[in-house]
């Protein structure tokens, strides 16, 4: 198989033609990756998603429709602008310092509006923060209780003056997970999970401090990025 020259690397990466298990280095999703990219030079061996390693150069986004997007590899770690999580190969405009890391790029951008959804009872209007009348004071996602970043994307409830994570209202409050199809899992924070749980996931075996997945009856779960491919 031929190596292929891609931006998002700074090595030639090697055409994945079966399933490999690891995180993917352009979006840090961890799970098994079909049909994408590794890296195997020595020291290297870095995965990639089909989408994330053939990012192009420059994009137009839904999410930023004023100005293109200009695909920088190694910048300095950064926060997307949409997901909130930390990054290091993504898409940034020069002129608003808007940020979007490679796995946003490619997936759907968020509704303006979400309705009737398990992570909140009302209306919920999508938002980038610019002239929010919301008290200041109240600036934690309602779901996982982390800050919510002033001028990045999120969600608000104007009824209730409460905000949300774009990320976090896509989270199965109570779900089960084709790891451990015997019992729901319910999300926590990791304030909320039980003393005597163990930290370390069910499935990638790593140890984490925040959100998880978590099976009161078997003390098994999974961090969040494990337990974002949900099924009932």
């Amino acid at each position: 198989m031929e190596k292929v020259d891609l931006p998002v690397h700074n090595h030639p990466l090697l055409p994945l033609t079966r399933f490999s298990h690891g995180r993917c280095k352009g979006c840090w999703s961890h799970g098994y990756i079909y049909g994408g990219y590794r890296c195997n030079e020595l020291g290297c061996d870095t995965l990639f998603y089909k989408e994330c390693a053939e990012s192009l150069p420059d994009i137009n986004h839904s999410s930023h429709p004023d100005h293109p997007l200009k695909l920088v590899r190694k910048f300095q770690s950064s926060i997307c602008s949409l997901c909130q999580v930390w990054f290091d190969t993504g898409y940034f405009c020069s002129i608003c310092d808007f940020k979007l890391d490679l796995g946003c790029a490619w997936r759907p951008s968020p509704p303006l509006t979400l309705e009737n959804t398990d992570t909140h009872e009302h209306q919920l209007v999508l938002s980038n923060g610019v002239g929010s009348e919301l008290s200041q004071s109240t600036r934690n996602c309602k779901v996982c209780s982390s800050e919510v970043l002033e001028f990045k994307q999120y969600y608000e409830c104007h009824q209730c003056e409460l905000f949300f994570h774009v990320k976090c209202t896509k989270i199965s409050l109570e779900e089960y997970h084709t790891s451990h199809p015997e019992h729901p899992l319910k999300f926590l924070t990791g304030d909320e999970a039980p003393g005597y749980a163990d930290k370390k996931c069910l499935l990638c075996g790593m140890e984490f401090n925040q959100e998880l997945h978590h099976c009161d009856v078997c003390n098994q779960h999974l961090q969040r990025l494990c337990g974002k491919l949900i099924t009932t």
